[in-house]
């Protein structure tokens, strides 16, 4: 992931592809080609949702988790909505936020999207065929999560992670990942907090880790050529 991806708060980018050309974004796209790539995916995104819905845009992760969490604006809530009517994939992301909450509204977790924090640097692979990656924070659950991206083959890559709470690192908890076509896997972190999923295909992927206080989430990660 391109040190430059710091810059980019969540939404920016789908501003960027409505018209809204601010400075900073533009000056991140320039040296930054995993957002390009991320940048051309969302503009074919949106290609395709404007000619089912024209007056439909995509919203943000935030958007999503806000409404799966019961914590939504209203604005927000018709946003979605009317995104998930013509959108598969985000029925499968609507999905995805709200598995194993239950039938009841009462027993749907607090839903938390785990961020870069203002000014950090991403992370240097601790490996030479690594290309680096990304600490991810949430403030409300006092929990990171490093991800870091490997590179095995033409058309294969691996993640690997690891997961601390409080200062402290967090074994024996599942972390799921959703795949680009919607199925999940699931492995445990060792003792160590770390976890690794192998032979992943280039796509957008995240990660869902089922915490004490709350559910954390990580935004896209992206695996292809950009990386």
């Amino acid at each position: 992931m391109d040190s430059t991806n710091e810059a980019i708060e969540e939404g920016e980018l789908q501003a960027y592809v409505e018209g809204e050309r601010s400075p900073h974004v533009g000056e991140a796209l320039a040296h930054s080609p995993a957002l390009q790539q991320q940048l051309a995916l969302l503009e074919r995104a949106n290609q395709r949702l404007h000619a089912l819905a024209p007056q439909t845009v995509i919203p943000s992760a935030q958007d999503l988790v806000d409404v799966a969490a019961g914590q939504a604006t209203a604005r927000q809530r018709l946003r979605v909505a009317a995104y998930l009517r013509v959108s598969a994939s985000g029925r499968a992301r609507m999905a995805y936020l709200l598995e194993g909450t239950g039938a009841k509204r009462q027993a749907v977790p607090a839903l938390f999207l785990a961020t870069l924090p203002a000014g950090a640097p991403t992370t240097k692979g601790d490996r030479d065929d690594e290309r680096g990656g990304a600490v991810l924070v949430s403030t409300e659950l006092a929990a990171h999560v490093v991800v870091r991206i490997q590179p095995v083959a033409a058309d294969s890559w691996r993640l690997r992670g690891y997961l601390e709470q409080r200062g402290e690192p967090l074994g024996a908890t599942a972390v799921v990942l959703r795949t680009p076509d919607g199925r999940r896997r699931t492995r445990t972190t060792d003792d160590g907090g770390f976890f690794a999923f192998d032979r992943l295909p280039a796509g957008s992927y995240h990660l869902r880790i089922g915490l004490d206080a709350g559910v954390l989430l990580t935004p896209p990660i992206v695996l292809g050529d950009g990386q």
